[in-house]
């Protein structure tokens, strides 16, 4: 009679925490949902998270929203290792989108490893309509090709919807490359992200004519949070660029190389006389949270607009 007892206890336990399980959420705060992101305990996983990575001048974002990850170029190819690591710690193992802006070694130089990597899947791949010819593009492609993707390339302003996430892809009017010169930075698309009343513009390396083009696509368009152009360095289009954004703050990625530029004085200066808070990855990486109506931003401007 005990061991009946006993018996039926334990089935009624069994039955209780079964009964639990299922009442319970999906996606519990803090665990990893099917689309491989990393839920935030502090908002349920319903913010769109950035990570703009210390990678020196080289340039990689990761976005991870409530429907899946982003991630807008790769960094060079020797800190690929820090990329890898932090989708490890936010356990990514899908990118749904990764977008590269231009085909510099800053900027692709990552992508093989990434594309090779067993740890993570890429499912597709967006990317300016020019080509190049040296061998960090050709490892790009070639890696493209052993995982099995073939990139779209982007010739006119495309949209893409991750959720309640948009992506705007600002493409290039014409290929900017001459016989001696593949010009990223003319070549550069732009990227613009917006979630509610939210939005962030990648600018990547635009600079000279193709600011002016950009800017004619934009027709007066505002953004809270923008990337800050070409590492820092300045170019005379950026104080109108800055002006007519209207954001509030701005990251740059750039150096802390002493060797370097780490960032152009003429460039802070724009960006004060717009009124927009500049962080830099310089000084560590920049996390953002963006929610439908609030931004947050980690870290301590490098400037100050009053």
């Amino acid at each position: 009679m005990k061991f009946r007892r006993v018996i039926s206890v334990i089935l009624a336990l069994l039955t209780v925490a079964t009964l639990f399980a299922a009442c319970s959420p999906t996606n519990k705060p803090g665990t990893t949902n099917a689309n491989g992101t990393k839920d935030d305990p502090s908002d349920g996983g319903s913010s769109v998270k950035m990570k703009f990575l210390k990678a020196g001048r080289s340039s990689c974002i990761v976005i991870r929203t409530p429907a899946g990850n982003v991630m807008i170029d790769t960094a060079a190819d020797d800190k690929t290792d820090k990329v890898l690591t932090y989708l490890a710690e936010k356990s990514i193992t899908t990118i749904d989108y990764l977008i590269i802006t231009n085909y510099s070694k800053k900027h692709i130089g990552g992508a093989p490893a990434i594309l090779a990597s067993k740890a993570v899947t890429v499912k597709n791949v967006y990317a300016p309509a020019y080509s190049k010819g040296s061998a960090t593009y050709n490892a790009y492609a070639a890696a493209l090709t052993d995982a099995g993707l073939t990139a779209k390339l982007v010739s006119e302003n495309t949209e893409i919807k991750l959720g309640d996430v948009t992506f705007t892809l600002y493409a290039p009017h014409k290929d900017y490359s001459t016989g001696s010169d593949e010009n990223d930075e003319c070549n550069s698309m732009a990227v613009g992200m917006a979630y509610g009343e939210k939005s962030f513009l990648m600018t990547s390396r635009i600079k000279g004519e193709r600011v002016t083009e950009l800017l004619a696509d934009l027709n007066g368009k505002k953004f809270d949070l923008i990337g800050v152009p070409n590492y820092g360095i300045y170019d005379k289009e950026y104080d109108g660029l800055f002006t007519s954004l209207g954001a509030a703050d701005a990251v740059a990625f750039c150096s802390n190389n002493a060797d370097k530029t780490q960032m152009d004085v003429a460039t802070i200066n724009a960006l004060t006389s717009a009124k927009t808070r500049v962080y830099a990855t310089r000084d560590g990486s920049v996390e953002v949270k963006i929610k439908t109506d609030s931004i947050e931003i980690n870290g301590t401007p490098i400037n100050n607009v009053g």
